[in-house]
């Protein structure tokens, strides 16, 4: 039995959707199932993966209207993909991959200061929420049927910062805070999943087409917590 647990404000978030407690996981050969240890939801990230002056570095090349990377240097790879069967070969052992996507995700984001503040203001409900929603999204995103329907666009919507989709409002983002987020899910989804550099590129760029009506190239680390005494507080 695997188990994953959120501890924000004590309150266990575990492998599955529809809030369901417990699961039993049968990972095969192609499936994550790394133990993870997930910071609180509103804790005090310790570490920088890096800087925010640098996230700049990270953002690809404004898109040409109307055009994607996945049109051109991923030929032309549709979402969602057809990528189901990568992560297991029964319903157990994807359930237990795709979930264990979201949870190496949330992992990631809670831990960086430059992403904290995404959640740092989450209540108990409403952290279990998230974590289902990116449950959902990453089915979509790999194309398997999904046991519950998205809200809003579906795969359409910045799945990795689409907090509004379980009531939780924010201001749109800087170009920096997106590329933090795409960074952070495409590690991921793509290990998860074993994608090509291909298949990065076009997972990238869905991504970047998603998030582009969510960013304000005005500001910058609206989601950093870096330095602030009061990044745990909620």
């Amino acid at each position: 039995m695997h188990r994953r647990t959120l501890r924000g404000r004590g309150v266990p978030i575990c492998l599955s959707l529809l809030l369901t407690i417990e699961m039993g996981c049968q990972p095969d050969e192609g499936a994550s199932s790394a133990t993870l240890q997930m910071p609180p939801i509103g804790s005090n990230a310790a570490s920088s993966s890096g800087g925010a002056a640098n996230a700049a570095e990270l953002a690809p090349q404004p898109l040409p209207p109307g055009g994607t990377l996945a049109d051109t240097a991923a030929g032309r790879i549709s979402f969602p993909a057809a990528w189901c069967e990568r992560a297991g070969s029964n319903v157990g052992a994807r359930e237990c991959a795709l979930a264990d996507i979201a949870f190496t995700y949330l992992n990631a984001q809670s831990a960086a200061c430059e992403t904290s503040a995404l959640t740092r203001g989450m209540g108990p409900s409403q952290a279990i929420a998230w974590y289902n929603y990116l449950i959902t999204y990453t089915y979509g995103m790999a194309g398997c049927d999904l046991l519950s329907p998205l809200p809003g666009d579906g795969i359409n919507d910045f799945g990795p910062g689409n907090t509004p989709a379980v009531g939780v409002e924010r201001t749109l983002l800087g170009r920096d805070d997106a590329a933090f987020l795409i960074g952070q899910y495409l590690a991921a989804f793509g290990a998860a999943l074993r994608l090509s550099e291909t298949e990065g590129a076009a997972v990238e760029a869905h991504l970047w087409r998603a998030a582009e009506p969510q960013i304000d190239d005005a500001v910058f680390a609206v989601l950093s917590a870096c330095g602030k005494s009061d990044a745990g507080s909620y």
